[in-house]
């Protein structure tokens, strides 16, 4: 299975939201979610999009994931390129990282803004704090 996300804030913090998509390798939609989150950093609304997509992911029966973001500092943190140095950044990772055990292969994989599904993520993701 394959798992896109985003996340968004308004002013960091501010009002937050997240968009996640779950695909067949092929590419087949399965799932589509969008959601608002309490005031939080744009860093940590895209780690609450990861987390709710290995959620889904896992809900759906998922054993294998690629998870796909926009966020070069979340991806290289779970790929541990990067340390975690923010404590409530840390929070977030570990709840990912305790998630992963119940899939047998995940693998995180940097995106371009522009690549089309993040592009949809992305628009879900501001679609879930409403109009500016």
């Amino acid at each position: 299975m394959k798992t896109y996300s985003d996340g968004a804030a308004r002013g960091n913090p501010g009002p937050a939201g997240i968009g996640v998509l779950l695909t067949k390798d092929s590419g087949l939609l399965i799932e589509s979610y969008h959601g608002r989150l309490r005031n939080c950093t744009n860093n940590q609304s895209e780690y609450h999009a990861v987390i709710k997509a290995l959620r889904m992911a896992e809900q759906n029966g998922a054993k294998e994931v690629i998870h796909h973001s926009d966020s070069e500092l979340v991806i290289k943190q779970l790929t541990g390129e990067y340390k975690v140095k923010n404590v409530e950044l840390k929070k977030l990772f570990l709840t990912v990282k305790s998630i992963e055990k119940h899939f047998k292969k995940i693998k995180y994989k940097h995106l371009r803004r522009t690549h089309p599904k993040i592009v949809i993520v992305d628009v879900l993701a501001n679609k879930a704090l409403g109009p500016k």
